[in-house]
């Protein structure tokens, strides 16, 4: 579970009270680095192909699903990665195992503070979408 589970940040030699919940689905714009070579049309369904892929393996080991994408102009949004997006969002959605916490009661959950306000109730799997606040 090596850089798939949060983590406190550390300051002053020990740990805070910041919770460090890392990216474990590829950016939107590193996969669009990474496959500048293929031809546009290919591009939306690969990059929609590996974001499915790697949050398939995350669910299989009951790892946090963490996603990022960056409004930059040019890229994201582009209507076609704008549908690519849809498109990974509406798979996410239509999962029964995974929840979709605040990052306040991913926060909560995570640190033990309170019990999760809305578990997963076909599965005692924790995955969660961190959304900022």
């Amino acid at each position: 579970l090596n850089g798939v589970v949060p983590y406190p940040l550390w300051l002053n030699g020990g740990p805070s009270k910041i919770l460090e919940i890392p990216t474990t689905v590829p950016t939107d714009i590193l996969l669009y680095n990474q496959l500048h070579q293929l031809p546009p049309r290919q591009r939306g369904d690969v990059m929609l192909q590996v974001q499915i892929a790697r949050t398939e393996r995350l669910r299989a080991i009951g790892a946090v699903i963490s996603i990022v994408t960056h409004p930059e102009k040019g890229i994201s949004e582009r209507p076609d990665f704008l549908n690519v997006y849809d498109q990974y969002l509406a798979y996410i959605r239509s999962a029964t195992d995974i929840w979709f916490p605040t990052a306040g009661e991913f926060f909560s959950y995570w640190t033990g503070l309170q019990a999760p306000v809305a578990q997963p109730a076909s599965s005692d799997v924790l995955q969660a979408e961190a959304m900022a606040q």
